[in-house]
């Protein structure tokens, strides 16, 4: 450990487990990311050390993107008075949890990429969200049987994805800005489209088990005149996948020839939606920022 802290001031990219977070007490001058996956017992040894100044700026100057996954517990105990944050640009983490919302409006002004988990343990307080240049929101629901609603004030917000790991997506989303979304993703999730009519680009990931969720979802293609290209693909775990992949197109074709739509159809190679705070997330969140750019 003592070795480690002597080369901190070098460290561009971080990800740390288990004990070797009492890393984190010390500065990281050039660090600009940083993967945190700890459980709520690992972060007693930092409370003390942590308590009051959790991903300080002093500390942490040039952080920029910050994945964290954790447990229920993970921030029991770190102080509610996080003011001092550096101005995170990505942001993977549970909106719900005991310091998650506060982390999130303290770096408001400055993301443009926000990925949130939701699952089923996790407190529905109905918060708003504000954040003036967000351009990806990625919401990510497990075993959630009770509706959580999200409201979000995002004027610049161009993609979302959309994806549910098991169950029935039931979360909410509110945007008051709906008219910028241009492409939409989603995974095992349905979507209402009729609320985003400047739709361009939809992306649809289904299997077996979510047949629903494809035909919910493309009733609504007739409130968007210029979506112009629809990509779907099926994930493989069992060989009727290969039937539902075909019922899939199926559904997609003769919605868009009921509604008179010249959308092309593409088909792509299916890829595990990522959970927040996975490295495939960062991945996922380059693929946005390309897009974004389009």
């Amino acid at each position: 450990m003592q070795i480690f802290s002597t080369i901190t001031e070098r460290i561009e990219c971080l990800k740390l487990e288990a004990a070797s977070a009492k890393i984190l007490l010390n500065n990281f001058p050039v660090l600009r990311r940083l993967d945190l996956r700890i459980k709520g017992f690992q972060v007693a040894p930092l409370r003390g050390g942590m308590r009051n100044n959790f991903l300080d700026i002093s500390r942490f100057p040039q952080l920029r993107e910050f994945h964290w996954t954790w447990d229920e517990t993970s921030f029991d105990g770190l102080s509610p008075h996080l003011q001092r944050l550096p101005p995170l640009q990505v942001l993977s983490i549970d909106l719900f949890a005991h310091r998650g919302h506060l982390i999130i409006t303290q770096c408001a002004n400055t993301l443009v990429s926000l990925s949130l988990s939701i699952f089923e343990s996790t407190e529905n307080r109905g918060d708003q969200l504000d954040l003036p240049h967000l351009r990806q929101l990625l919401i990510a629901e497990s075993d959630v049987e009770t509706k959580k609603r999200l409201q979000i004030s995002a004027p610049h917000l161009h993609s979302i994805f959309h994806g549910v790991h098991s169950g029935i997506g039931h979360a909410e989303l509110e945007l008051q800005h709906p008219l910028a979304i241009r492409k939409i993703y989603l995974w095992k999730a349905s979507m209402n489209l009729a609320s985003y009519p400047g739709l361009r680009s939809l992306l649809i990931q289904a299997d077996g088990s979510t047949p629903e969720v494809v035909k919910v979802t493309m009733e609504g293609i007739k409130y968007c005149p210029d979506l112009s290209l629809i990509r779907y693909g099926c994930d493989y775990h069992v060989d009727e996948d290969v039937i539902a992949e075909k019922n899939i197109r199926a559904v997609i074709m003769n919605t868009i020839e009921a509604s008179g739509h010249a959308a092309t159809i593409e088909k792509f190679s299916p890829y595990v939606f990522p959970r927040p705070g996975s490295l495939t997330c960062s991945v996922c969140t380059l693929r946005a920022k390309e897009n974004v750019n389009d």
